[in-house]
């Protein structure tokens, strides 16, 4: 209970810092996807080459995670979410063709990726150890809040008037709701020291002997499987839906239904992580939703199943933060955890790169999307075997 007191304040602004981060666009962008093809004369598959751009530039998170272990959350947070607000009103005053479009794009990647998971987990697991599941889960619920209540809404403003006043929305929502709140309600660690016993070997800042381990490589293949199977999922939802007759705006509450679904498994999976086998816990968060991606792919489904069936995954996806966040500060410690869970955020994100472009290319192949959700399904198995793999040592063995 005394890590509650003294550390709610953080989990509340890391909750903001969730809410409006670099994976909020990531998420809302399939709302963009048919006015921009339209505008642009793009296909699907080409507006996903441009989607995909995002996660390239997001690729320098190893980079952005040592800046973190030297520079603090503060610094890079603000940089980060600055970037991101001068990044949306770039695409809602002066983006005109697609290669300026796509260069914003991978811009946005670049200078985002220190305002998401990277940089808020790493308070939270400093001012929490016997509640660290929960507070992880608690502080990534602010993305899922934000990606069920605004897509409809945003939907509704595109549509009456256009794209662009959807970025100027999102521009303010970074500056002024996100950027100030954060900022003033998480810090670093608590004044005495990160919470937990001590390390038996303090590693230092910019240490790689994680790339000797198995289980580093085990943690980055297992995310990448995610990545892919989640990211192409989430690109197209809004397009996937519409495929079936539905209005755009009841199709932006399949992106609604993938986010309560985050909710429920952000929740659950950091509660469980703190009184269950953290290995059984990642096993069961990963496997079982991979059924959704099987129904959506087998069964010509009404509306309200397909929209369950995308809910289903969305609670793996939502339990991944709690998952990787958990088990990197476990294995490798604090002293280094930005570098570490740096290139596992890089490794997410080149899976989601990868998920958006074989989505989208395998849907301009076959003229459905079977072949890439039967995939799908097959990668979170596979991820499930992976992350149950890793062994979590005790707290003195951690390096």
């Amino acid at each position: 209970m005394d890590e509650w007191k003294r550390g709610w304040r953080v989990v509340l602004g890391a909750t903001f810092c969730s809410a409006f981060g670099i994976p909020l666009f990531y998420y809302v962008f399939s709302l963009f996807v048919v006015d921009l093809s339209a505008e642009f004369g793009t296909s699907r598959g080409e507006m996903a080459n441009m989607q995909a751009l995002i996660v390239v530039g997001a690729l320098i998170a190893p980079f952005a995670g040592r800046m973190l272990d030297r520079f603090g959350f503060a610094w890079v947070f603000g940089l980060s979410m600055a970037g991101v607000v001068a990044t949306h009103v770039m695409m809602a005053t002066v983006v005109s063709t697609v290669p300026l479009f796509a260069l914003m794009a991978f811009f946005y990647g670049a200078v985002g990726i220190g305002c998401g998971p990277l940089a808020y987990t790493r308070p939270i697991n400093a001012w929490f150890w016997h509640n660290r599941g929960l507070a992880l889960g608690l502080a990534a619920i602010g993305l899922a809040i934000t990606a069920a209540v605004i897509p409809p809404l945003l939907a509704e403003l595109i549509e009456r008037e256009g794209w662009r006043a959807g970025f100027w929305a999102l521009a303010a929502l970074a500056g002024l709701v996100a950027l100030p709140v954060t900022l003033a309600l998480v810090r670093d660690a608590p004044p005495d020291g990160p919470a937990g016993p001590p390390l038996a070997e303090p590693s230092t800042t910019g240490d790689r002997t994680h790339f000797r381990e198995t289980h580093f490589w085990f943690l980055a293949g297992s995310m990448l499987c995610m990545a892919v199977a989640g990211g192409g999922l989430v690109s197209q939802i809004s397009p996937l839906v519409q495929d079936e007759g539905i209005p755009a705006r009841l199709a932006a509450f399949g992106v609604t239904a993938y986010a309560l679904g985050q909710l429920a498994g952000r929740i659950v999976a950091g509660w469980f992580l703190d009184r269950a086998t953290p290995h059984i816990v990642a096993f069961v968060f990963t496997f079982v939703p991979a059924a959704g991606f099987v129904v959506l792919a087998v069964f010509d489904l009404p509306i309200g199943i397909a929209v369950a069936a995308i809910a289903l995954v969305g609670i793996q996806q939502g339990a991944e933060i709690d998952l990787f966040a958990y088990f990197v500060s476990r294995r490798f410690g604090l002293e280094r955890y930005g570098g570490v869970y740096g290139w596992i955020i890089a490794a997410s994100w080149l899976g989601n790169a990868s998920g958006i472009l074989m989505f989208g290319w395998l849907f301009d192949a076959s003229g459905g999307y079977a072949l890439p959700e039967w995939v799908a399904a097959v990668l979170l198995v596979a991820a499930a075997f992976l992350i149950a793999a890793v062994r979590l040592p005790r707290t003195s063995e951690v390096r």
